[in-house]
C-alpha cells in the first residue's frame, strides 16, 4: 500500500521483539532487559582496522558505482555513506544485512550471492573509517504515534524531500527512499528517531529535533513517534 493512502487506525505499536535466544547477534538499539536504551556499537566480531584495507578495495570494485568515491553519495542513484550520524545509528548487523540482501526496488543490489561472509565484513570495516563517529545511544522503547497525525506531519514535513510515498529519487525527490519495508525492516525505531533528531551529518538532512538550532522543523518527540508510526503502518 502507497503510503499516500489514508490511516486505517489511530494508533500504531509495533508487534513484540523475538525470542533473543535465537538471534545470533544484537540489533542497533535493541532494547536491554531493564530498558535501558541500547548501544549501535552492540556489534558483530569485526576487526574494523584489520579489515578496512580489503574493505576499500572491495568498494572501489562494488561500490564507488552509486555511493561515490568516497562515501559522499550520489543524488538520484545511492545514498551518503560517509555520515558520522547515519554510522553512528547503524549497527554491524544492519549494514551487514543491507549489503548482503540490497534494498529491493532500489539500486541497493544484494551482494550475498557474489560475496562472502568475510569481504561483507571487510566492507563494514571500511565504511566505519569514512567518518569519524562513536556509537550513538538509541531509543529503543515501545513505540506509540498516532498514524493519522503522523501522515499530516509527513505531507507538511517530510514528503517535500522524501516523496510523496517516501520512494524518494524514483518520486524526483531529492532525498532518499524511506517508506520501503526494504529499508524500514532493517532499521529500528531507535535509529528512525536518531536521525531524525539529530539529522544526516553532510546531507540535506538537518536536524529535526525540537530545541535543535540548526533544525528544519521543530518536532517534538510526540511528532516524531507519529511519523515513525505513519511510515511504519503504511510501509510497501
Amino acid at each position: 500500500m502507497l503510503l499516500g493512502g489514508a490511516a486505517s487506525c489511530e494508533t500504531y505499536e509495533r508487534p513484540g521483539k523475538p525470542d533473543e535466544s535465537k538471534r545470533s547477534v544484537a540489533k542497533a538499539g535493541s532494547a536491554k532487559a531493564d530498558g535501558d536504551p541500547g548501544l549501535s556499537g552492540d556489534k558483530l566480531n569485526i576487526d574494523y582496522d584489520a579489515v578496512k584495507a580489503e574493505g576499500e578495495k572491495l568498494y572501489a570494485v562494488t561500490c564507488i558505482g552509486c555511493h561515490g568515491p568516497s562515501g559522499e553519495g550520489m543524488v538520484g542513484i545511492g545514498p551518503k555513506l560517509a555520515s558520522a550520524t547515519f554510522l553512528a545509528a547503524a549497527s554491524d548487523e544492519m549494514l551487514v544485512n543491507t549489503i548482503t540482501s540490497g534494498r529491493p526496488g532500489t539500486t541497493m543490489a544484494p551482494w550475498g550471492a557474489t560475496m562472502q561472509t568475510k569481504q561483507v565484513h571487510a566492507l563494514v570495516g571500511y565504511l566505519r573509517s569514512l567518518a569519524p563517529h562513536e556509537p550513538a545511544a538509541l531509543n529503543e522503547s515501545p513505540l506509540s504515534g498516532d498514524v493519522t497525525r503522523g501522515q499530516d506531519v509527513y505531507a507538511r514535513i517530510c514528503s517535500t524531500c522524501h516523496g510523496k510515498h517516501g520512494a524518494g529519487y524514483q518520486e524526483s525527490s531529492s532525498g532518499t527512499g524511506i517508506g520501503r519495508k526494504a529499508f524500514l525492516d532493517t532499521v529500528s525505531d531507535g535509529f528512525m528517531r536518531h536521525i531524525i533528531k539529530n539529522g544526516k551529518s553532510g546531507t540535506k538532512m538537518r536536524a529535526f529535533e525540537e530545541k535543535a538550532p540548526t533544525a528544519v522543523a521543530n518536532l517534538n518527540d510526540q511528532e516524531i513517534e507519529d511519523v515513525i508510526a505513519y511510515l511504519r503502518s503504511k510501509a510497501w
